[in-house]
């Protein structure tokens, strides 16, 4: 019906948008650069001919490359320098004014061929068709837009890892509940295990076979029913909530 639609629509517009959140709070952790500022950047990809979602792979890809060149890759160094980034500013500047001042000089290339080829060298294929350009001076103010949206950013991140250790404490909890039951099934020796194969094969029926060897599992079921009984649908809610988190 209708209602379920849109409760299944609704799930899973939320999952999309708590996965976006998570890469992009995990491109700010690893990487150093504000929130807003890989908010507003992704912004102005969308604007400008490419994908949103990919700026926190863009700026981990540039973190990569800024790594390179304070390690002492003269191809880096020399590519920051096109761009007007100087080897004393890579030491000085912070990556986040790194970053603003790479976006701010590929929009200053004139020259496209040599501007997609700096493009490549920073960003790999996260760049692909955006025109940086229509962008590059307005990252600042871009980011102060954003500033509200990264606050909500990092509070979907915050959950999602919350979550992550909710789910992971739940599995042990189903683990030590199932136990007994595991514990059961792993009573049964080879020899029983045989009889009952071969039961099921002499009979031929399932049901017959199942008739047959049922005072064998006796007390699997009856340990089955408690656990059960305890959990309910249990599986099936955490099951749905990891598929739609990705966990």
């Amino acid at each position: 019906d209708w209602t379920r639609t849109g409760a299944t629509a609704f799930a899973g517009l939320v999952a999309s948008a708590t996965t976006y959140a998570k890469s992009i709070s995990d491109a700010n952790q690893v990487t150093g650069i504000s929130t807003a500022t890989i908010l507003a950047f992704g912004q102005g990809m969308g604007l400008a001919g490419g994908e949103a979602r990919k700026a926190g792979d863009a700026v981990d890809k540039f973190s990569e490359n800024l790594g390179g060149a304070r390690a002492g890759s003269i191809e880096t160094i020399y590519g920051f320098s096109k761009l007007g980034i100087s080897f004393a500013d890579l030491g000085r500047l912070s990556n986040e004014d790194l970053f603003k001042k790479t976006i701010e000089g590929l929009g200053n290339v004139s020259d496209k061929a040599q501007q997609a080829a700096l493009k490549q060298q920073f960003f790999g294929k996260t760049l692909d068709g955006v025109n940086v350009s229509e962008f590059s001076g307005k990252l600042g103010q871009l980011s102060e837009v954003q500033k509200k949206n990264a606050e909500n950013v990092e509070a979907a991140a915050k959950s999602v890892n919350q979550l992550k250790d909710a789910y992971s404490k739940l599995e042990l909890a189903t683990l030590t509940a199932i136990k007994p039951f595991a514990d059961a099934v792993n009573k049964i020796s080879p020899e029983q295990l045989d009889k009952i194969a071969s039961a099921l094969v002499n009979i031929g029926l399932l049901a017959g076979g199942i008739l047959a060897v049922s005072k064998a599992f006796t007390f699997l079921a009856e340990v089955a029913v408690i656990v059960w009984t305890a959990f309910g649908n249990y599986a099936t809610i955490v099951a749905n909530l990891a598929v739609r988190l990705g966990l």
